[in-house]
This record gives C-alpha cells, structure tokens and sequence, in this order.
C-alpha cells in the first residue's frame, strides 16, 4: 500500500468533497429537483442480526480508500444534510422516502448504482460506469422507468441468484440467464414467487 503525505492526502480529499458537490448540483439540474435528500450508511443493520456473515467479507477487505469514504459521508451530513441509515441500509431510507413522497404527491426519483434499487418501482437514474464527469451525469438517456412488474421480477430474480458481494448464497450455478429462463413464463407476482420457492425445493 503506497505512502501519502499529509499534504496529499488533504488534497485528495479537498477534491473528494469538491466532485461530491458537483455531482449534487449536476444531478438536480439534471433531474429538475427541488430538493435533494441524501441517504448514508449508519451504525448497524437488522440483516446483520438476520444472518451473521451478512457482507462478512467486506469486514475483510482492507483498501486505503475507505478512510476517506467515511470522511466524505461526515461531510455529506454536515454540508448537505445526508441522513445515515442506523440499523439499516441506506438504500432501505431511500425505499421508504421514496414511498413517502409518492403518498405526498410527489415525482421522486431515486439515484443510485447498486442494482438493488431496481426493486423500487419508478424513475431511476442509474449512474454511468467510470469517470461521472467524462460521461456526464447531465445525460437524461440514464433515467429509466422500472414498472412494477419489473422491480417484482427483478427482485425475484435476485433471490435466486444471491449477492456474492454481500455474502448473500443463492442457488448453484444460477446466474441472471437461468434465472431469467425460471421466471421466463410467469404472469403474475405469485407465479413469480411460487416458481422461486419451486426452484429452491
């Protein structure tokens, strides 16, 4: 692991929080917002008590990088007023905000990356890959519309396939076109659930 110097690192982070703010402000413009709401990792997770080895490997994983993600969420929380999602997942206050502002008649949009989102039926902005600013996150061609048939199925699909990322098993050599295939001909969300639950037995 390379060495930095103070002044390096104050640097690197100075520009961590200048492009945090800049991809804030380019995603309202994008986006037509009014408001922003911004959700961050907290202390705990229900999942963790649920199933213990829940992103065990994660724990492990030792990168230089991760002192500054935490140093980037306090600064979420002081300049933007970022909420941290104690005893769940970020993307769980993202669900729930995004119910909430449905009931209050309100057009929201949930930007994220993690594929997990698109179990949320509704408008989505998915980030490109690599470099933001290079492929624009002015581009609207990355919002989509996820119907709700789509978020059931997709979440049915992950259920099948797990999440080696986060120490979730699925089953054996499923992968996203055999799970595909065993949701292929399903019409409905108990069809979906009844052919997971068969595929599983």
């Amino acid at each position: 692991i390379p060495e930095f110097t103070i002044e390096e690192d104050s640097k690197y982070l100075d520009e961590c929080h200048a492009n945090f703010d800049k991809i804030i402000e380019q995603l309202k413009e994008t986006m037509y917002a009014d408001t922003v709401r911004i959700a961050i990792k907290g202390d705990g997770n229900f999942r963790e008590d649920i199933y213990p080895l829940y992103k065990a490997k994660r724990k492990t994983t030792v990168r230089p990088v991760n002192h500054f993600v935490s140093l980037v969420r306090d600064y979420a929380e002081k300049q933007h007023g970022a909420v941290r999602g104690h005893g769940m997942e970020a993307d769980d206050l993202l669900h729930i905000w995004y119910h909430e502002e449905k009931a209050a008649g309100n057009l929201p949009v949930i930007v994220s990356i993690d594929k997990d989102l698109l179990c949320i039926p509704g408008k989505h902005y998915r980030f490109p890959k690599g470099n933001l600013f290079e492929n624009g996150s002015r581009d609207p061609s990355l919002v989509i519309e996820q119907s709700e048939w789509e978020a059931q199925k997709h979440y049915y699909k992950q259920i099948l396939m797990g999440d080696s990322t986060d120490g979730i098993p699925g089953l054996p050599k499923i992968g996203p076109k055999r799970a595909d295939a065993i949701l292929a001909e399903c019409k409905n969300e108990a069809e979906l659930q009844y052919m997971t639950i068969y595929a599983y037995k």
